[in-house]
């Protein structure tokens, strides 16, 4: 079980030792005594224990009498809910475990090229774009849509070939989405619109969804709402991967290893490093 999972178990834990056990329905006290059982093989670390009994201090602090029987995880369906714990109805959280980094989401082209779309309608719709701005992007956008999404598991040099054949697209695409661009530029606005539907998810499952993310739980940057603050300081460091390889499983005997594409949304690790600095900053 990775650090990610470890910390949404123990996070939900320590919620449901606060709520005192006597007060779990029996489907949530079976779901403890599954997470204690992991706790005492191990499974669970003891880091993962610490960090997330520091996390139910910091959401104690910063909420007026969170709900703590009702904790529960989310998951286990496509696309994977950007909220991974809740709290309640409305408190839904997006829990990261930092220690190796800060990723925002990844997934296939196709995911990949859903997400950038949502994002740029939302720019267009609140008139940050000229209508032929909105149509270059749109244009590029679904051009990475026609040539990746489709493609997925190969062997590697299959892979390699279709990236050769693309090349001044994904050149064209990588311009657009630079990381260097100067603040309030149209280039700006869209990383921002990316970092908030990469941390939310609102576009792609709508605002209301309990599959939504509100909250950001990190276990170095602490407990924040995801807000304006909370984008901006995200957003100065953030950096798409349109494409990275990804190997996959390969037939016994084949002659080259099989791999597929995915898009990341990430941090590099000086990155993360500045930007959980400052989100632990935050109020």
């Amino acid at each position: 079980m990775d650090k990610g999972k470890q910390f949404e178990h123990a996070v939900c834990q320590a919620a449901w030792n606060m709520a005192g056990l006597s007060n779990l329905s029996s489907r949530k006290r079976s779901d403890y005594d599954s997470n204690q059982n992991l706790i005492s093989r191990g499974t669970i670390t003891s880091d993962c224990i610490s960090a997330a009994n520091e996390a139910i201090r910091q959401i104690e602090s910063k909420l007026s009498n969170p709900d703590w029987k009702t904790t529960r995880q989310l998951g286990g369906t496509r696309p994977e809910p950007k909220t991974d714990v809740i709290i309640g109805r409305n408190v839904k959280m997006s829990l990261k475990w930092e220690d190796g980094g800060y990723q925002l989401s990844s997934g296939n082209p196709r995911f990949t090229t859903r997400n950038l779309k949502n994002s740029l309608d939302v720019m267009y719709e609140q008139g940050d774009y000229k209508l032929s701005d909105y149509r270059e992007i749109s244009e590029l956008l679904d051009a990475y849509g026609r040539a990746f999404s489709d493609v997925g598991t190969r062997p590697s040099s299959q892979i390699d070939r279709i990236l050769e054949r693309n090349q001044q697209l994904i050149g064209s695409i990588n311009t657009i989405l630079a990381s260097d661009q100067s603040a309030g530029d149209l280039y700006a606005h869209f990383n921002r619109a990316l970092v908030y539907e990469a941390l939310t998810g609102e576009q792609l499952f709508g605002e209301n969804n309990e599959k939504t993310a509100n909250y950001v739980l990190g276990n170095l940057s602490g407990f924040h709402r995801i807000d304006d603050a909370y984008v901006n300081a995200v957003a100065k460091h953030f950096k798409v991967r349109i494409l990275s390889k990804k190997g996959r499983s390969t037939p016994r005997g084949a002659a080259e290893r099989n791999q597929e594409l995915s898009g990341r949304f990430e941090l590099t690790a000086v990155g993360a490093s500045r930007v959980i600095s400052e989100l632990s900053r935050l109020p």
